[in-house]
């Protein structure tokens, strides 16, 4: 029979196995959904001046209906900062920038993307290039990972 300390020495592995794998499902997942991207480009003011297809299927929107929208407005009014920090950043040092935020569909349902912005010139002037990737399942993905994680830490702590 073996002792308790092996066995949760066992268990332990087996976890942390557990944790290895969804970790890199979580990157494989990741690498696909980068490659599922939606472009939009704005001027400016933010006004949606071009929109591919596939950005207008992850926002539930025609492209004609986005075209002269503001694209902050389709931000989670919690995440616009962040987004407009990274338009601040973009501006002041044409570095490409990126960040996660929460957007609405159509439907005004919120769904996590990873945001991509790069400066372009567009017919009336300088713009910005916004690469949109729907993240939510890897958020998802994320969490539980962290759940198991803290599982992991709070069964090693026994």
């Amino acid at each position: 029979m073996a002792s308790a300390p092996t066995e949760t020495l066992a268990q332990a592995h087996v976890l942390l196995q557990n944790v290895r794998l969804q970790q890199i499902e979580f990157a494989i997942r990741n690498e696909r959904k980068r490659s599922e991207a939606g472009y939009l480009t704005v001027n400016d003011q933010d006004v949606i001046k071009d929109a591919d297809l596939r950005a207008a299927l992850l926002l539930d929107r025609p492209r004609s209906r986005l075209i002269g929208q503001i694209f902050w407005r389709f931000i989670a009014g919690d995440q616009q900062s962040s987004y407009l920090l990274s338009r601040k950043c973009l501006r002041d040092t044409a570095v490409p920038q990126g960040c996660d935020l929460r957007m609405a569909r159509g439907s005004n349902a919120l769904f996590w993307v990873r945001l991509r912005l790069s400066r372009c010139e567009t017919g009336d002037g300088s713009g910005v290039r916004l690469a949109i990737n729907d993240i939510t399942e890897s958020k998802i993905i994320e969490l539980v990972l962290k759940d198991k994680e803290l599982e992991l830490k709070k069964f090693l702590a026994k």
